[in-house]
Parts: structure tokens; C-alpha cells; sequence
């Protein structure tokens, strides 16, 4: 990745988290940590949405700034039948 690029990457995702803790609040963002590796890749921000309408807006602006998301029920490993309580992206 050339420095234009990156540094383009950089405002996507920053641009994105001020969006997120807009809608969630700030104590509900986190920088993750090595516990919330999923499938071996290690995402940037843990977000504890409130609501299930918090939680589509943050997929959706995930999805919409290319940074992709999953989500995680009661900091477990997407346990099926778990109501979803955290975002990672």
C-alpha cells in the first residue's frame, strides 16, 4: 500500500469511528484487543451498540466505508442463539 493510500485509509477509518461514537457514545468504542480475534484476524475497534437499530447503523456505516464488521454476542466467539452485543470491525 502506497503513503497516498494509506493515509486515505487512515481518514476512512477515523472519519468512521467519530461516526460510530457519535451514534454509540465513547465509552461504548474501544480499541481490541488479541481477546477479540476472530478467525485469527485482529480488529481494530470493539463497539458495544445499545440497541439492534445501533447495531444495523454501525454494520451498515462499516459496510458503506469498506472497513467490513462482525458481530459478537456477550464477548463470545458468534455463539449461534446469542443476542448480539458487541461489533468488531
Amino acid at each position: 500500500m502506497d503513503a497516498a493510500t494509506k493515509s486515505e485509509s487512515s481518514g476512512l477509518h477515523s472519519s468512521l469511528r467519530y461516526k460510530i461514537i457519535a451514534m454509540v457514545g465513547n465509552e461504548n468504542v474501544h480499541a481490541a484487543t488479541a481477546a477479540d480475534t476472530i478467525a485469527g484476524v485482529q480488529p481494530k475497534l470493539v463497539i458495544e451498540p445499545g440497541t439492534g437499530s445501533e447495531l444495523a447503523e454501525v454494520l451498515r456505516l462499516a459496510n458503506e466505508a469498506g472497513a467490513g464488521g462482525d458481530s459478537a454476542g456477550r464477548r463470545g466467539q458468534n455463539c449461534a442463539g446469542e443476542i448480539r452485543r458487541r461489533v468488531r470491525i
